[in-house]
């Protein structure tokens, strides 16, 4: 009954709930300041501590063989009643996470959706150069014989143009683009706390696409003497779609609109119970006699039960008391006994000589 504060299975259950509470409140901070990973792991790691702190002080308070039982049973109590206002703290970016997972599917539909519009970003630009192409070659079709262009000059202008538009460095972006695109779209699962951070670069990469692309668009040939269409990203329409797609997506990750969800409070109970294991099992010292509630109002209860216990001890005792049942042997020999005694006669005491006093 003395103190052991010794490593049971209790403190394996409660190392378990601290993990697993630690990585959904990470989660959920994750998603409420958009991938700030720093602050998410100083705000996860303050929550284990705190957590930590409390119920394991209130096992260690509880065990406590100090002469002070009162000092140790105030501390005790504090854990105890502050660490349900500690989950209440966690439970906020807790239940974000379990709030975000709820609607998994539409996030992982809308970003397969944004990452495939990315692809269209390469086909308006190819409708571009491919358009800007056939107006030169009908322009030369239709030159004045004056200018006296042969076909093999008119090809030479042709394929001039489509080298610059369509050169092999555009080959190998786009091939780049759509092998990135394909790797950033698997594994699409709120579990996945890198997907915060590939919308990011994803839209950091779409931008940067359709910059490059118009860059190249810019540039038009000395013999292009009529208006050139370039490609203008402001008005892609792929890079658009992509873009708003993705900022829905950080919207619903970092929406602030508090509802309570079924699974958050459901796994934070478990792991409540989980986390109260080390203090069930620890003991209490022998000598104390403090109680956890005997405190305030609650005292009133205790010491009515106090006095209800010692009037019950206080009673006295029946006057008549019953005997033992015996056995019957037993009682029969009883009986004998006093018939015998009561036959013998009753003896007069006599002298030192014998004669009768």
């Amino acid at each position: 009954m003395n103190e052991k504060l010794r490593f049971s299975w209790g403190h394996i259950l409660a190392f378990l709930a601290l993990i697993f509470i630690a990585y959904v409140t990470f989660m959920g901070i994750t998603y409420l300041t958009l991938g700030k990973f720093l602050r998410a792991g100083i705000g996860a790691g303050a929550c284990v501590i705190l957590l930590a702190v409390c119920f394991l002080g209130a096992q260690i308070k509880k065990g406590s063989h100090n002469k002070n039982f009162y000092k140790s049973m105030k501390w005790e109590r504090f854990f105890l009643f502050i660490s349900p206002l500690v989950l209440l703290l966690v439970f906020i970016p807790y239940n974000h996470f379990w709030s975000v997972l709820h609607q998994e599917d539409d996030i992982a539909r809308n970003f397969k959706h944004s990452i495939e519009s990315a692809r269209g970003i390469f086909d308006e630009y190819e409708n571009t150069a491919y358009r800007r192409i056939n107006v030169l070659s009908n322009s030369l079709s239709n030159a004045s014989k004056e200018e006296r262009i042969s076909i093999e000059g008119r090809h030479n202008r042709i394929d001039a143009l489509t080298l610059l538009l369509l050169s092999k460095n555009y080959d190998h972006l786009k091939t780049e683009a759509n092998s990135w695109i394909d790797t950033a779209s698997k594994g699409a699962t709120v579990w996945n706390v890198f997907l915060l951070g590939n919308v990011e670069d994803i839209a950091r990469a779409v931008d940067k696409w359709t910059k490059d692309l118009e860059s190249v668009s810019s540039k038009y040939l000395s013999f292009e003497e009529y208006g050139v269409s370039c490609f203008n990203s402001k008005d892609c329409a792929a890079k658009n779609e992509a873009i708003k797609g993705l900022t829905d997506l950080q919207s619903i990750y970092s929406s602030t609109k508090f509802k309570f969800n079924f699974w958050a409070l459901v796994t934070m109970a478990i792991c409540f119970l989980m986390l109260l294991c080390p203090y069930f099992i620890q003991e209490r010292h022998a000598a104390n006699c403090e109680r956890l509630w005997d405190f305030g109002l609650f005292s009133r209860f205790f010491d009515v039960g106090e006095n209800n216990r010692s009037k019950r001890e206080s009673q006295p005792k029946p006057i008549l008391s019953f005997r033992k049942k015996s056995s019957s042997k037993a009682n029969i020999e009883n009986i004998n006994k006093e018939i015998k005694e009561k036959n013998n006669p009753i003896q007069t005491p006599k002298s030192s000589k014998g004669a009768p006093v």
